[in-house]
């Protein structure tokens, strides 16, 4: 079998497409990948598996009450009912699956961020930086929530991460939708001239300033603690680890995938209920 071409003969945009491909299960065989290679393997399967658990997170700890969207031109609007808030209400009736995503990505971006900033450091170590960085962003969908304070579409400034691997500069944004962007995926350069206004280059973020939005004792912390504590029952238990991604078959990924989604889920489930009974 021919070996494939090395990564840093061809451009950022074809590696970029070539390891989202992978994703999708079209990827070569382990033994035939360079040391760079399965440095990028390693943090594409890293990067998608943190994407899979945010996206089952954020509409569980959605409280608004969304009764109905409106969508025309390049809005998607929310209608809000002015109840008590409650995690995990449902969505209208034959909402659109990408309308639901977007506005449970809506505004979402620093907790998004906050959960799984350490999550990435550790895990991707040696094998890709991970920055935390803002921008304004130029939406192609503008997406909110009509509810008493909130009137209209308000622009804002938005938190994705930077992560530098081989010759590869990408934005990771996990609440990609809220913008009506194609991926969560997207080349630096790209970010600069067609997502941050003005051409502005994403700047890092006061990390700890950014971490203190998230009081010592509130929900936020306890779901980050949670989180942590149920992707560590996984890896004792040997269904799930992130360091073995990698390496499995696109079948075994799957199902690794599939195990710490459920396993992470259920304890997100017990502590939104446990949070609706005292609140």
């Amino acid at each position: 079998m021919e070996r494939p071409g090395q990564d840093d003969e061809a451009s950022p945009q074809e590696t970029l497409e070539k390891y989202v491909k992978m994703l999708d299960g079209k990827e070569e065989e382990e033994d035939l990948l360079s040391d760079t290679e399965k440095k990028y393997k390693y943090t594409f399967c890293v990067l998608y598996t943190v994407q899979l658990l945010w996206k089952m997170i954020a509409p569980k700890i959605s409280t608004a009450d969304i009764r109905q969207i409106l969508v025309w031109e390049d809005h998607v609007v929310g209608l809000v009912r002015n109840t008590p808030p409650a995690f995990g209400r449902p969505y209208p009736k034959g909402a659109k699956e990408q309308h639901e995503a977007a506005l449970s990505a809506y505004r979402q971006c620093d907790l998004a961020v906050y959960l799984t900033f350490d999550l990435l450091q550790r895990v991707l170590n040696d094998k890709a930086e991970v920055t935390w960085c803002h921008f304004h962003p130029i939406p192609t969908l503008k997406v909110w929530r009509n509810d008493p304070s909130t009137r209209e579409y308000t622009p804002y400034r938005h938190v994705a991460f930077r992560i530098r691997v081989g010759a590869l500069d990408l934005i990771y944004d996990p609440t990609y939708e809220q913008f009506g962007w194609p991926h969560f995926f997207y080349l630096w350069s790209e970010c600069v001239k067609l997502r941050s206004k003005d051409n502005k280059e994403p700047k890092l973020v006061n990390v700890a300033e950014e971490r203190a939005k998230f009081q010592a004792g509130s929900f936020y912390e306890k779901l980050l603690e949670w989180t942590w504590s149920a992707l560590k029952d996984c890896a004792e238990g040997d269904k799930f680890t992130f360091g073995r991604l990698h390496r499995l078959s696109q079948a075994e990924r799957q199902e690794a995938w599939d195990h710490v989604v459920e396993a992470v889920g259920m304890q997100i489930d017990i502590l939104c209920a446990l949070q609706d009974l005292t609140a």
